[in-house]
């Protein structure tokens, strides 16, 4: 999904580790299959193309009910429709009035496997679909006996500590200056994601719209979440980007062991609740 992949693997022996490294290249092969806007011939990039998708995979009906879920609880600022507003900023348009017609999750019906979209609609995954792929490796990982990994594809997930007992440490990119790191995090277990708008920039904005607006959010310079799941961080950090300071604290504490790391477009830092118990 155009991202750098590394995985820490401590407690075994380079054969094992070798082994372990295919399943997961197969796994993420598989689910680049349902959620690449890259691979003509995913899931997504059909239901794009197509309109409609009948019997679609099933991790891609239960990533449309997860964004159902956040768009929800959001009040609209987590939209998976937000695609046609990412490919108007690419291409350099300024009148995005006839686009914002083509974004509401609303009008995205999903039936049992099938989902189908309005005429011109277009849906990107990219705002939970790491996350997604960084809770499958950790589920394979688990399975196969790992207590001390970290995974890393874009999101972080920690299962276990380090070998020795001690954190993992984890830097989060100053968002000014994106070669320096404003922060370490400590990751036992649960998982990490940063979204800053410093991600990817257009002319005129960068790729975290407010969807109600059609304009990139300005809050924030950059928004870290720690959850249990890759999933819910990556999900997450994304709406927040989105929300003002303070309804972003109070969808923040609608969840149990969740917190985050605000760094203000003013240059605050501001942490919710639980954000060094979870870190520490």
């Amino acid at each position: 999904m155009g991202g750098d992949v590394s995985i820490r693997l401590e407690g075994f022996s380079a054969a094992e580790s070798a082994e372990l490294t295919k399943l997961a290249v197969s796994e993420l092969d598989r689910l680049e299959d349902v959620f690449s806007l890259y691979r003509p011939s995913s899931a997504l990039s059909k239901l794009n193309r197509d309109g409609v998708c009948s019997e679609a995979p099933e991790e891609l009906i239960a990533a449309l009910k997860f964004c159902r879920n956040l768009y929800e609880k959001s009040g609209r600022a987590f939209d998976p429709s937000v695609q046609k507003l990412w490919e108007s900023y690419e291409a350099g348009k300024s009148d995005l009035a006839e686009v914002l017609t083509l974004v509401d999750f609303d009008r995205v019906h999903v039936s049992g496997s099938d989902v189908i979209l309005p005429v011109g609609m277009a849906l990107t995954l990219n705002g939970i679909a790491q996350g997604i792929a960084t809770d499958g490796i950790t589920a394979l990982m688990r399975k196969a006996g790992a207590r001390h990994t970290l995974i890393n594809l874009g999101e972080f997930r920690a299962l276990g500590p380090k070998l020795d007992g001690s954190a993992w440490r984890v830097g989060l990119r100053d968002p000014s200056a994106i070669w320096r790191t404003s922060d370490v995090v400590h990751l036992r277990s649960g998982a990490l994601a940063t979204s800053a708008g410093s991600g990817h920039r257009f002319r005129n904005g960068h790729h975290l719209f407010d969807p109600r607006s059609g304009q990139s959010a300005q809050h924030f310079d950059s928004v870290s979440v720690v959850a249990p799941t890759a999933t819910l961080a990556d999900g997450l950090s994304t709406a927040l980007y989105v929300l003002p300071l303070e309804r972003a604290r109070q969808m923040v504490s609608q969840y149990d062991n969740v917190a985050a790391r605000f760094t203000c477009a003013d240059g605050r830092i501001i942490l919710t609740d639980r954000w060094k118990d979870l870190v520490a």
